[in-house]
């Protein structure tokens, strides 16, 4: 262990959780793709995303190498527009729901 670490200077840390709400790798692009990667060292990730509009659509996550859960909000809502996705009620009682088991998760307090 180094001295800062054996310090507490820099504590060390582990994510226990992170999520993605119909997220986008490059917001100035005139071409906005869905961020697809996974942050580094998460335990768990959640990603809900659309895939209804052929302009602004979103896509699973890969490369976790914790747990991923990926949801296509369209399948278990119709009817959603793009705009609604994070203030719709089944993405934050997803991620309420999320964040509370992530607690239990080694490493969560």
């Amino acid at each position: 262990m180094d001295k800062a670490a054996s310090d507490n200077e820099f504590p060390l840390f582990n994510i226990v959780f992170t999520g993605y709400v119909d997220a986008v790798s490059d917001m100035h692009s005139l071409d906005p793709r869905s961020e697809v990667r996974c942050p580094p060292g998460t335990q768990r990730h959640v990603n809900i995303f659309q895939q209804n509009d052929p302009l602004l659509h979103g896509a699973p996550t890969i490369g976790c190498t914790g747990s991923v859960v990926n949801i296509n909000i369209n399948e278990e809502f119709s009817g959603v527009g793009h705009g609604a996705i994070d203030d719709h009620p089944f993405t934050t009682a997803v991620l309420r729901e999320e964040v509370i088991a992530a607690r239990g998760c080694p490493g969560g307090q």
